[in-house]
């Protein structure tokens, strides 16, 4: 592997930096700053020949700095350029998600240049113009200086500002003009560091931003004077959106994003009581990208990015037999790592439970985390509440189960039945389960039917992904989704909850039929029910291998 990477790359060793690329046969122009990423939590015994491939695989690297210590370990972070902006952004969405050969995950960040100072410990009763002009001496090429007052305490200064520079390497000659970190001024040691990294927003969104965020407002300003204010500058009745007030800052939203701009440059050019104003483009709320969707619950969505970022297939769910009387509901999901099939059955209790679809895929997405991948067994699982017990598992999709002495599930026929619906499925190819799917759906009827793959006992329903009215799944990468949804019915009824009655199980009573918003997963044809009979599987009690 290090000779292909050698032979791929050129690799140089300088100042604690180990440089991978560019590539030796490069043509094209040069990827900008928008195509390099900032990765962290590198294990400290990863080289290039660990990352190089787990980079490579989101896209065409163009270089990777690696940083080193004296010991030539690697100081668990880096920075890889891509050659563009696309493929840094694939490998931002799919990165984190990917598990490496030693059970971790790399972190991944947007790369940026740092610009900005952060100046310490400053005279609190100092005019601010002052402070500036002295800074501006001692620092030629600042091109920004940002200091805040403080509100209803008699200060003019917070006691720290920001100076800005046109570019790093500007920012890095007047950092080290004092090595120790301290300006002497004014009587006392100012502190000169970096400033802390700002969240970083995805160019593309700060586009339609139209709102800004304007500080050094003077204490006791009345709402409706600043409004007046900015109203100077635009039209109150068809320019200005809303005007928020809180002590010395507001955020101001316009109709459109040129009368935005116009106002912020009219408004840092004049003053307001007295105080000039900082006007900045306001950061939209935290990004909800595919990274961070743990905050919003949407663990399907975030299943089928680690299905993408590790090369699984994407997960098929079967909704097994719904006992809406006593809120249970059974499902098994699958999910193919050739040549291996990972199924997890479970009995999901579907109380304070907002969707069961969401509820199965959450499941499984803390048991990837916590196993570092896929479990190496085809588990039993038990969920009430918030939390899911293992309650036993299968070997290899076949039907053996060893199941825990303490636990039961309530209706151990039912996983047989799924247990055996996904054995049947992992028999199947990929590609005919997902046209068969595709084309039953095509028929544009109320309930269809796979009738070439099944059980002797059940039928497969399939459920369109928008079944939920939810929209398509969208992601930066366009990745396609083929994601399978589908019910175990019974063969007489046609449904996943009307069923012959079993003499050791209570009659199923009907789920609600007429309300799609209903989190509960049925599938269902108004047919005749007919008698049935039940597979049976052998059982064997004994401790979990975990």
């Amino acid at each position: 592997m290090e000779n292909r990477v050698e032979m791929k790359f050129p690799i140089v060793q300088f100042n604690g930096c180990r440089q991978i690329g560019p590539p030796r046969k490069f043509i094209g122009e040069l990827p900008g700053k928008d195509s390099e990423l900032f990765v962290c939590r590198i294990p400290k015994t990863f080289t290039e020949i660990e990352l190089m491939p787990i980079l490579e695989k989101f896209g065409e690297v163009f270089q990777f700095r690696l940083m080193m210590d004296y010991s030539n370990m690697n100081r668990g972070y880096g920075y890889v350029v891509y050659q563009s902006p696309d493929q840094a952004t694939k490998a931002l969405e799919l990165i984190p998600h990917h598990i490496t050969n030693s059970g971790v995950c790399l972190d991944v960040k947007r790369s940026y240049d740092k610009c900005r100072l952060f100046v310490g410990n400053l005279p609190r009763d100092l005019d601010s113009e002052v402070i500036k002009n002295t800074l501006q001496r001692i620092y030629p090429d600042m091109c920004n200086f940002i200091i805040h007052t403080r509100p209803n305490d008699g200060y003019k200064n917070r006691g720290f500002a920001f100076i800005d520079f046109p570019n790093h390497q500007a920012a890095l000659i007047s950092k080290k003009k004092h090595g120790s970190g301290a300006l002497k001024l004014w009587e006392r040691d100012i502190k000169v560091v970096w400033a802390k990294e700002e969240r970083v927003v995805d160019p593309d969104i700060m586009t339609y931003v139209k709102t800004l965020f304007i500080r050094n407002i003077a204490p006791g300003t009345k709402a409706r004077d600043f409004e007046a204010y900015i109203c100077k500058f635009v039209s109150k009745q068809d320019d200005l959106v809303k005007c928020t007030l809180v002590r010395d800052f507001a955020f101001v939203e316009f109709t459109t994003k040129a009368i935005a701009l116009n106002a912020r440059d009219k408004i840092t050019q004049t003053k307001f009581k007295g105080n000039s104003l900082s006007a900045e483009w306001a950061l939209p709320p935290s990004s909800n990208g595919i990274h961070d969707l743990r905050k919003l619950y949407d663990y399907d969505s975030l299943l089928k990015i680690k299905c993408v970022a590790n090369d699984w297939n994407m997960p098929i769910f079967i909704f097994g037999r719904l006992y809406h009387d006593i809120n249970i509901q059974y499902v098994a999901v699958v999910v193919r790592n050739s040549p291996v099939e990972c199924v997890i059955l479970m009995e999901i209790n579907t109380v304070l439970v907002p969707n069961v679809h969401q509820r199965a895929a959450e499941v499984m997405v803390k048991l990837i985390e916590r196993c570092k991948g896929l479990p190496a067994y085809n588990l039993i699982i038990k969920t009430h509440g918030n939390d899911f017990k293992i309650l036993g598992f299968t070997f290899e999709s076949n039907l053996n189960f060893r199941l825990s002495e303490t636990e039961f599930v309530y209706d151990l026929n039912e996983i047989v039945e799924l247990a055996y619906a996904a054995h049947i499925i992992c028999q199947t190819s990929p590609r005919l389960l997902h046209f068969s799917y595709q084309q039953a759906l095509s028929f544009s009827l109320t309930y269809s039917y796979i009738h070439s793959i099944g059980t002797p006992h059940r039928i497969l329903g399939c459920i369109p992904l928008t079944y939920r009215r939810s929209p398509p799944w969208q992601t930066k990468g366009n990745y396609p989704d083929y994601t399978i949804l589908l019910a175990l019915c019974d063969k007489g009824s046609r449904t996943n909850y009307q069923y012959p009655e079993n003499p050791i199980r209570l009659p199923v009573a009907i789920s609600a039929l007429d309300s799609p918003e209903r989190w509960n997963l049925f599938f269902a044809v108004n047919l005749s029910v007919v008698k049935s009979t039940y597979i049976s599987s052998e059982i064997y009690f004994g401790a979990l291998p975990l």
